[in-house]
C-alpha cells in the first residue's frame, strides 16, 4: 500500500473510525482501524468495528499502490495530530510494517 492524503482529512477519518472500536476487549483485531487504499477509486476508507456497530469512511486520496493494512486505534490519531505539514502518505515496508510520514507543501520562495 502506498498513499498519499491530506493529513486533516485523514485525522477525521481516524476519528470517526475510532469512534466503533471497543474500550475494552479480548479480541486483538479490534482494537484497530482497518485502512484501505483503493488505486482504482483513488480512495483511502478506514474500518472500525466494535461487533455490534461498524464505521467506515472514505476520503480521496492519491493511491499509488492498492492495499491495506490495521493501524491500532489508540495510536493512530495522535501520530496524525503530531506530524507537521499538510500532507500525510502511508507505505507498507514490510508484513506488519507500515511507515507513516509527513510533507510539508513548499512555500514556494525565491532567492
Amino acid at each position: 500500500m502506498r498513499v498519499h492524503a491530506n493529513r486533516d482529512s485523514a485525522l477525521v477519518l481516524a476519528a470517526q473510525a475510532s469512534k466503533a472500536v471497543p474500550r475494552i476487549t479480548t479480541i486483538p483485531e479490534l482494537k484497530g482501524i482497518h485502512m484501505e487504499a483503493d488505486a482504482r477509486l483513488a480512495m483511502l476508507t478506514m474500518t472500525a468495528t466494535n461487533q455490534e456497530v461498524s464505521i467506515r469512511a472514505s476520503m480521496p486520496a492519491a493511491v499509488e499502490e492498492s492495499g491495506s493494512a490495521v493501524i491500532p486505534a489508540d495510536l493512530l490519531p495522535d501520530i496524525l495530530k503530531r506530524l507537521p505539514g499538510d500532507q500525510v502518505s502511508f507505505s507498507t515496508v514490510g508484513p506488519g510494517i507500515i511507515h507513516i510520514g509527513s510533507a510539508m507543501r513548499s512555500t514556494g520562495s525565491t532567492s
